[in-house]
């Protein structure tokens, strides 16, 4: 991560049979916005602080349902550096 900058992230939960939970506590501390895409969605556990807050789309995705979560997501990361720089 931290060799290019990123925007936003979209990234499956399993990524090659092995959860992405340290990839999503990264994306959190580094303040990079993501979505977290599987098709276990009643797989996971509704307690894992890792996801906490974030939006989860269960696959097969809805384009038009994640192009609304990627603005959302784009929108709120925009004014949070708005507030950040005023402060």
């Amino acid at each position: 991560i931290s060799a290019k900058k990123i925007d936003l992230a979209i990234l499956d939960i399993n990524l090659n049979g092995h959860l992405s939970l340290p990839l999503i506590y990264e994306l959190k501390r580094q303040g990079i916005p993501f979505i977290v895409c599987t098709a276990y969605a009643n797989l996971l556990d509704a307690e894992e602080p890792a996801l906490s807050g974030v939006p989860i789309m269960t696959k097969p995705m809805n384009s038009e349902a994640l192009v609304a979560e990627l603005g959302r997501l784009v929108q709120n990361s925009s004014r949070e550096a708005s507030l950040a720089s005023i402060s």
